[in-house]
C-alpha cells in the first residue's frame, strides 16, 4: 500500500506535462526568432540607407572596368538599315561609347528608346563578343504627304504616320508610282495606303494626279494636277477608277478644261467643264445637249 502510493505520488498529469514540453521547446526557439528579427531589421536598414544598392553598383562598376581591361571593351558601334534617320541620334540612344564595357549596354532599354524615333520602325540590337556593337533598323517608308487643318504638311508612311516636316523638298519629284500625293481632310492619314493600293492598278491615272481628299471620312476626290476635281464613289472605288482609266486612255479627259468628274453613279460619268470651255467637250459627247 505504501509502495503504490509513493509510485502514484511521482506521476504528473498528462496535461502538465505537454504544456511544459512546449514551453521548453518555446525557449529553445526564442535565440532563433531573436536573431530572424535582428537580420531583418538590419537588412531593413541597409537597403533603406542605401547601402545594399551602393555595394552592387560598386561590384558592378567594378565588374564593367574589369572586363574593358581584358578585351571586352567597345571597338565598333555597326548600324544599318538607315537612310533618314540620324546616326548620331541612334549612338546617343545606345548610352554607352566606344572604349566601355560591352556589357555595360542594355539592349532592351535602347531598343525601346530608338524605337521611338519618328522613322524607325523596328530595332534589333545585339552584342557581338568581344568588341562589337549591332544595330539593325527597320525604317519607315514615306509614301505621301499630308497637310492638317492647320496647313502643316508632313511625309508619312503607309500607316499615316507622322515622319518629318523638315526639308520636305528632298521627298518630292519622282514620277509615275514614285510621285508623292498630298492628301488631306480628317481621316485621310488612316486611309490613305487603302486608296494607294488601288491608284497603283491604274498608274496613268496616278502619274496625273497631286492629292486627295478625304471627304466626309466616307469616300476620296482626287485632285488633278490639271485642277479637276475627281468624286469617287463610297462602295467600289477600285470600279471608278478603271472606268476613268479607260475614258482617259480614249478621250484624254484628265487633260482637257474641266472642273469636275463624278463617278459617284455606276452607270454614268458626270463631267464639268470650266466656264467657258464648253466646246472642249462637246466632241466626246454623242448628244451636244448633255454638255454641262
Amino acid at each position: 500500500m505504501s509502495w503504490l502510493n509513493r509510485k502514484s505520488g511521482r506521476q504528473k498529469k498528462p496535461g502538465q506535462t505537454g504544456l511544459a514540453d512546449r514551453i521548453l521547446r518555446l525557449r529553445r526557439l526564442l535565440p532563433w526568432f531573436a536573431g530572424v528579427i535582428i537580420l531583418i531589421w538590419l537588412l531593413s536598414w541597409l537597403w533603406l540607407g542605401g547601402f545594399i544598392d551602393r555595394g552592387l553598383n560598386w561590384a558592378q562598376a567594378q565588374f564593367y572596368e574589369l572586363s574593358a581591361q581584358n578585351g571586352f571593351a567597345i571597338e565598333d558601334i555597326a548600324i544599318e538599315g538607315i537612310t533618314y534617320t540620324d546616326s548620331a541620334a541612334v549612338k546617343a540612344l545606345l548610352n554607352i561609347r566606344e572604349g566601355e564595357s560591352i556589357f555595360a549596354l542594355d539592349p532592351l532599354s535602347a531598343q525601346s528608346l530608338i524605337e521611338q524615333i519618328s522613322w524607325v520602325s523596328s530595332a534589333q540590337i545585339s552584342r557581338q563578343l568581344p568588341s562589337r556593337i549591332y544595330v539593325r533598323i527597320e525604317e519607315r517608308l514615306p509614301v505621301a504627304f499630308y497637310q492638317d487643318n492647320a496647313g502643316a504638311v508632313y511625309v508619312v508612311d503607309p500607316e499615316g504616320v507622322k515622319l518629318t516636316s523638315e526639308n520636305l523638298s528632298r521627298f518630292a519629284g519622282g514620277e509615275g508610282l514614285q510621285k508623292k500625293l498630298t492628301f488631306y481632310g480628317a481621316g485621310a492619314r488612316e486611309h490613305l495606303w487603302s486608296l494607294l493600293q488601288l491608284l497603283a492598278a491604274e498608274p496613268d491615272v496616278y502619274g496625273q494626279l497631286s492629292g486627295a481628299a478625304y471627304i466626309a471620312q466616307r469616300r476620296w476626290d482626287l485632285l488633278s494636277v490639271g485642277g479637276i476635281r475627281i468624286q469617287l464613289p463610297e462602295e467600289d472605288p477600285g470600279f471608278a477608277l478603271r472606268r476613268l482609266a479607260l475614258a482617259d486612255a480614249q478621250n484624254h479627259i484628265l487633260r482637257r478644261k474641266l472642273e469636275r468628274i463624278d463617278l459617284r453613279q455606276p452607270d454614268r460619268m458626270i463631267l464639268q467643264t470650266a466656264r467657258g470651255n464648253v466646246e472642249d467637250l462637246i466632241p466626246l459627247l454623242s448628244d451636244p445637249r448633255e454638255a454641262r
